[in-house]
């Protein structure tokens, strides 16, 4: 089981703009994405680095850990970041039309993380929602180039 044949399109340094939307937890926001990701672990696990530095002079730093479930062979990430709430249950997913799509759920709510790989590095969203009767928004999205 190694992680990285799936992931090869998130390993190295990819930089680019990055937009936040306005809601509950903040104002509408524009800024510059770094993620940096490496396998690790023979293999069996990615680690990625991201620094986000937004025009208002916020920042964001996070830290994802992917690895594949052995069982249910779903990728699983776990990710942790400056507003330090716990990883637990981690994200989960797979490939659904040339995307990974990893959906977590807490009693704050569900996230639904999106990577898509392009040509020159890869797309990535992240959506909310409340609850399952309300629909999906994105909260935040990037298009990384690889640098």
């Amino acid at each position: 089981m190694t992680i990285i044949n799936e992931m090869t399109f998130l390993v190295g340094t990819a930089i680019g703009p990055e937009t936040v939307a306005a809601s509950t937890w903040g104002p509408a926001k524009h800024g510059r994405s770094t993620a940096t990701a490496a396998a690790e672990v023979d293999d069996v696990v990615l680690v990625q680095r991201v620094e986000d530095r937004f025009d208002d002079g916020t920042h964001f730093t996070g830290l994802n850990v992917f690895t594949e479930d052995p069982e249910t062979a779903e990728i699983l990430c776990y990710g942790f970041d400056i507003y330090g709430f716990p990883p637990d249950p981690p994200a989960r997913g797979s490939w659904q039309d040339g995307e990974l799509v990893l959906e977590r759920t807490t009693p704050r709510g569900s996230a639904r993380i999106v990577f898509g790989p392009t040509a020159s590095g890869y797309t990535w969203r992240k959506d909310f929602r409340p609850d399952p009767e309300h629909e999906w928004q994105t909260v935040a999205e990037a298009d990384l180039q690889r640098a």
